[in-house]
């Protein structure tokens, strides 16, 4: 997404959570956040080193029976509602990260419903709002509703609990690459 639609999304959505200073932070105060491919803040160096000393913590949470299969998607069907919060931040990152290993499944996802008005292109944007474990830091999946939707009349209100259903897809524009769930639905 380029940098202005991608801030955009991450400032709502922590305006959502709460967590614009507490977002990535540890004990010590350090604060990191990821944008596509960049992390920001403490090194990864740092990051390891402070993973690995907290390794026998009684802190880190409890692998469950959600949390041990290697792929969630079963067929050409990503259902991300029953997963963990773990499980299913990291899903989403792989599906930023590699769309092509998702490029026409069906994913289905739950989380609160954001819009961004790009004011350069003249576009609106919807996503589906997933928060990791902490519910502190969150990645939205885009969609675009099936049919002639208009919004805000066929949307439901920024922060709304949806679940939405569609295809998965990547797309090109002049400021880069992007995913989407197309000819989406709202469940709910």
């Amino acid at each position: 997404m380029n940098m202005k639609r991608i801030l955009g999304i991450l400032f709502s959505t922590m305006l959502m959570c709460g967590c614009l200073t507490a977002c990535g932070q540890d004990t010590a105060g350090d604060a990191t956040f990821k944008i596509g491919n960049s992390t920001f803040g403490e090194s990864s160096e740092t990051s390891a080193a402070k993973a690995e000393a907290n390794a026998d913590s009684s802190s880190v949470p409890a692998v469950t029976e959600k949390d041990k299969g290697i792929s969630v998607m079963e067929g050409d069907i990503l259902d991300l509602r029953d997963l963990s919060p773990t499980v299913v931040y990291s899903e989403v990152f792989a599906m930023m990260n590699e769309p092509a290993d998702y490029e026409g499944k069906t994913i289905i996802a739950k989380g609160p419903f954001a819009h961004y008005d790009d004011e350069r292109t003249n576009k609106q944007y919807y996503a589906v709002i997933v928060k990791d474990a902490t519910a502190c830091c969150a990645q939205g999946i885009e969609f675009v509703l099936a049919g002639d939707k208009k919004y805000p009349d066929d949307y439901p209100k920024d922060g709304d609990e949806v679940t939405v259903t569609g295809k998965f897809n990547s797309y090109e524009d002049v400021t880069g690459k992007y995913v989407q769930l197309s000819d989406a639905e709202i469940l709910n």
